[in-house]
């Protein structure tokens, strides 16, 4: 990863039409990579199945990447010096947090930004999604005061907080291995109910694209299946994307669809059948096996989705249970109930959830019981 001693600016690279989107994407190239070199590898350099950069498909866009800094918690933690270089304001507010609030300013509201990263980066990402300023009880009181609040930090025109989002969040994966951090944060919050915060909404309500793998097929004039499946969640969000053509020197009206690499689907299967026939006999045993490991590979992340989401479902479960238990007890003693939330209003609090370290939850319904009774006997 680029990690940094000293914090400059972004790199920034400009739309070449009007601004409609800010796409900010959390990079991880070595430190030593020049200011040259690192405009020419960022991803809006990459390249399409139809030859041409994300750049130049998507006029519209302005591409921020932002360095890491060489610290315990790269994307958090800065200096004074660093926060005077980036003209970061605002105490207690991560270093990508204040980036989107900063670029959702200049290009018109926090929907009109598109966050992501790739492996360590896009957990990163994620996190600052967490991160934004929540507003006082008083001003959750007083729905004027919310909208002035929500007015002056994420859009213009918004006045409630069912309304706060990003246009996307995209994190780019290898194929296989264990599940994310950031998409399993994004379970958890999604699946949590009790009483929203601005960053709960914030993660809720974006849509979220998780891509896994295709990195390995890459030529001189194409990046690999990501970079189209990118710039394919782009377009299904709603950002303007060009069509590219050619001229036509055969006549016609002069233009032609720009396809040197997408052949319509009934040549891809003739083409693709003619190839796999000239195959050798070890060479389609060995085409079965990549095929059934894909397959396996394929079921054992459903595997291991699922087992992270029963795991979240079982907590939420036995928080409930929990929750329920101290208000029979405060009932019994003529307390007032406590008051459940299960909303998350920074990146620590859920995190805690799917963390190694956190405190074991019981198995099922019958240890939560056990655990239950324990506890009473103890008081």
């Amino acid at each position: 990863m680029s990690l940094r001693q000293k914090l400059t600016k972004p790199l920034i690279v400009e739309p070449t039409d009007d601004h409609t989107h800010t796409v900010i994407f959390l990079h991880r190239f070595p430190a030593e990579t020049t200011e040259e070199e690192l405009h020419d590898k960022v991803l809006a350099r990459k390249l399409t199945k139809n030859h041409k950069t994300l750049h130049e498909q998507f006029p519209g866009v302005r591409w921020v990447f932002p360095h890491p800094k060489a610290h315990a918690r790269h994307w958090s933690n800065l200096s004074a010096d660093d926060k005077a270089e980036l003209n970061l304001d605002m105490s207690g507010v991560p270093y990508i947090t204040q980036i989107i609030l900063q670029e959702s300013k200049r290009v018109g509201g926090l929907d009109k930004i598109v966050l992501g990263g790739q492996g360590e980066t896009a957990e990163a990402a994620h996190e600052s999604l967490s991160s934004f300023p929540e507003p006082s009880r008083a001003q959750r009181d007083d729905p004027d005061a919310m909208a002035g609040f929500i007015k002056e930090y994420f859009h213009p025109s918004w006045t409630d907080m069912s309304q706060m989002k990003l246009a996307g969040f995209v994190g780019m994966h290898a194929q296989g291995g264990n599940v994310t951090r950031d998409a399993k944060n994004f379970g958890i919050v999604s699946k949590l109910s009790g009483v929203n915060t601005v960053n709960s909404t914030i993660v809720t309500n974006t849509p979220h694209k998780f891509i896994q793998g295709g990195y390995k097929v890459q030529t001189v004039t194409w990046d690999g299946r990501r970079i189209d499946d990118f710039a394919g969640f782009l377009v299904e969000i709603g950002i303007y994307r060009i069509q590219e053509r050619i001229n036509n020197n055969g006549g016609g009206n002069g233009t032609d669809r720009l396809t040197p690499k997408d052949r319509s689907s009934s040549q891809q299967s003739s083409s693709k059948a003619d190839a796999k026939e000239q195959l050798s006999e070890v060479q389609k045993h060995a085409l079965l096996i990549m095929k059934e490991k894909k397959a396996t590979e394929q079921t054992r992340n459903l595997i291991l989705q699922r087992i992270e989401a029963d795991k979240v479902e079982r907590k939420i479960r036995q928080e409930r249970q929990r929750q329920a238990r101290l208000a029979r007890e405060a009932k019994f003693r003529g307390e007032t109930q406590p008051t459940a939330n299960y909303g998350i209003s920074s990146p620590t609090d859920y995190k805690s959830l799917s963390s190694p370290e956190a405190e074991e939850w019981p198995a099922n319904e019958e240890d939560a019981n056990v655990s239950e009774a324990t506890t009473m006997d103890k008081e």
